[in-house]
């Protein structure tokens, strides 16, 4: 053999040692990546590479993973708009539901991933849904910051507090602008509905004192 083939040998075999050094260091800091099949793990990534991969070794477009979580919902929650389109392209069900029924635009909403928010509603997400606790894509935007952390330190999803507040507002935006209307539940809502029924009270209150009179 001679000396410069094994010298390519040499550098090849650094590489590949190399890249599971990386790979086994993203998984350590990642404990999700151990229960995620290579679709939902490429999803969360963000990497259009391994999708199109996995996808074309027919992985499941819909299933959930041992965290109940889709591979659309990883690509929504962790912010990757391409990777939301490429899934749905490929025949992903842009309404399917997690675990805790949750759909992606939910998800989405609550992370405050404003441009995955639009691109869901252009690809037909539904707005008139609710998770198992009854909150809908506008009510997720007013969850507190603790629950928020809590839910992203869980799956591993990285979060900045005045991005995700922007990204809410924005969200909450475009949600209004194809027609999403404010849920009882939300702050919103309740102001809403608190203002309507002092309205009416007043009216009652007026037409009391001049049947009186």
């Amino acid at each position: 053999m001679s000396q410069n083939s094994l010298l390519l040998i040499t550098v090849a075999a650094l590489a590949i040692i190399q890249l599971a050094f990386h790979e086994a260091r993203a998984q350590e800091g990642d404990p999700t990546s151990n229960r995620l099949s290579d679709l939902s793990l490429a999803a969360k990534r963000g990497s259009l590479e391994k999708i199109h991969e996995a996808l074309g070794q027919g992985e499941k477009l819909d299933a959930q993973d041992a965290n109940g979580v889709t591979p659309l919902c990883w690509a929504a929650m962790s912010g990757h708009a391409d990777c939301v389109a490429a899934l749905v392209k490929a025949g992903a069900d842009v309404n399917g539901r997690n675990g805790d029924g949750a759909t992606p635009l939910i998800a989405a909403a609550f992370f405050g991933r404003s441009e995955v928010v639009k691109t869901l509603l252009e690809h037909g997400a539904r707005i008139d849904v609710v998770n198992n606790e009854g909150k809908g894509p506008l009510a997720v935007t007013e969850i507190h910051w603790e629950t928020t952390h809590a839910k992203a330190k869980k799956f591993v999803i990285d979060l900045v507090r005045y991005q995700v507040r922007q990204g809410r507002k924005d969200s909450a935006e475009i949600l209004r602008e194809y027609g999403a209307a404010e849920e009882p539940g939300s702050l919103i809502g309740l102001a809403v509905v608190t203002m309507i029924a002092g309205v009416v009270g007043g009216v009652k209150w007026l037409s009391s004192g001049a049947e009186k009179k």
